[in-house]
């Protein structure tokens, strides 16, 4: 039992440790024993970021996930209070009116918030503690604005009132925000594709012209050489290889950009970066091999 509350209290702490060493070993058994498989060998790199990157990633997401839906019924809770002080309560008194009511995920940070005043821990550092369990930039904010207000004797319930509408008006701009920036991350996601696309033509096709057509050449009146250029079977395959890289580096950082305009955090980009990092990956690795099944591959055009 012991085990279990250990790791349900440190269980984001545990995942990221666990997917750490997971990764890592793999990269090890990887870089000592399948090597020499150049395929293989960046397939399990690749596999091995994605057992790091991904349970992180999730992690972060899910608390992210978790913030935005205390920044949206936190505004329900003041405007609750507001309505206990209209009725001429204290503001503590107010906090444990409207904690009788539901705010969904909020509703277990509250109680504590409540359960903390009725223990005799003080006010100011009772909402101080709220605002650090709750780790929102906006909520913190805002406590500290009701913390000052409440210790210089002002009119707690306009700014409470004025609290809650801000946070109401920011909610709402963020939404707006996320659907007019909706057009423009379809548009980032189209022009990554593309840029896949295009990689694969020039990795399949454009430079198989290098090898196919690079030639020796002689001018029969000045006796002149020339040389074409030309592209051999190992230089072709670091190309594919450094293509496979760049594609990588492209969707991981589209994606931070993509996360950042339509949210506003760059950790909402890392789902992003993920996606389309390994769709990269994927669309360069399986293109090369149904090429090669098809028998199109510039390497077979070379034997």
């Amino acid at each position: 039992m012991k085990l279990k509350n250990i790791y349900q209290e440190n269980k984001e702490i545990i995942t990221v440790i666990l997917s750490i060493l997971s990764g890592s070993i793999l990269v090890l058994i990887n870089i000592l024993i399948i090597k020499s498989d150049n395929f293989m060998f960046t397939a399990i790199n690749i596999i091995s970021v994605g057992i790091v990157c991904l349970p992180i990633t999730l992690v972060y997401y899910k608390r992210y996930k978790k913030i935005q839906a205390y920044e949206e019924l936190y505004p329900d809770f003041l405007r609750t209070i507001v309505e206990g002080l209209n009725g001429d309560m204290s503001l503590p008194l107010a906090i444990n009116y409207a904690s009788q009511s539901n705010y969904g995920i909020l509703t277990p940070q509250i109680k504590r918030l409540v359960a903390q005043m009725s223990w005799g821990v003080n006010f100011e550092n009772a909402l101080q503690n709220f605002a650090v369990s709750i780790d929102s930039p906006i909520i913190t904010r805002s406590i500290s604005t009701i913390i000052e207000c409440h210790r210089s004797g002002g009119n707690i319930r306009d700014v409470l009132s004025s609290v809650s509408d801000s946070l109401i008006e920011i909610e709402k701009i963020r939404r707006e925000r996320s659907m007019m920036i909706s057009s423009q991350m379809m548009t980032g996601y189209i022009i990554f594709f593309v840029f896949i696309v295009v990689m694969i033509g020039i990795r399949e096709f454009f430079l198989c012209g290098f090898g196919e057509f690079g030639s020796t050449s002689i001018d029969t009146e000045s006796k002149a050489v020339f040389e074409g250029p030309s592209i051999d079977k190992d230089t072709l395959n670091k190309f594919g290889e450094m293509f496979t890289h760049l594609a990588i580096i492209q969707g991981f950082f589209a994606g931070l950009t993509i996360g950042k305009l339509s949210e506003g955090r760059l950790s909402a980009g890392a789902k992003h970066s993920l996606i389309m990092a390994l769709s990269g990956y994927l669309a360069l690795t399986l293109a090369h091999e149904l090429i090669i099944t098809l028998g199109f591959s510039c390497e077979q055009r070379f034997i």
